[in-house]
């Protein structure tokens, strides 16, 4: 079963600085479950510097059964399927508890202003569950 937070998503900002982050919590992804969630609109063009996924609890690696994330633009109406982000996965590296891991943003990839930013999950053999994870987007 798969459940999505009450929409948790915040941007923060530092004073004097043109770079923001978005963050935004997925609350549960069962294992086995494939999933594609919008993470924010791009009002205006922005540039993606850096996007991280950590997780409460650790997902051991393993080379049949794992979980894969990447980011998608998902264009202006939602057909969209271009990576915004290298592809990760834990058949070879573990996702652990509280560890911030770079989903490995394509470098100063522009995200045109009216397009949608999604991450996608997509598993092999029976996958991996998330629990209460968060992906955080640096842009500029």
């Amino acid at each position: 079963m798969t459940i999505i937070n009450k929409t948790f998503a915040r941007t923060f900002s530092r004073a004097g600085s043109a770079t923001k982050v978005q963050a935004r919590m997925i609350a549960s992804l069962a294992a086995g479950t494939d999933l594609e969630i919008p993470l924010f609109y791009a009002d205006f063009d922005m540039y993606i510097a850096a996007v991280w996924i950590i997780n409460q609890v650790t997902v051991a690696a393993d080379g049949t059964n794992y979980r894969i994330a990447q980011l998608r633009d998902k264009g202006t109406d939602g057909t969209g399927t271009t990576a915004a982000s290298t592809a990760v996965d834990t058949s070879a590296t573990a996702l652990t508890a509280y560890d911030a891991i770079s989903l490995s943003a394509t470098s100063g990839y522009k995200l045109a202003a009216g397009k949608v930013l999604a991450v996608n999950f997509t598993h092999a053999g029976t996958g991996a569950a998330l629990t209460n994870a968060l992906i955080q987007v640096m842009f500029k």
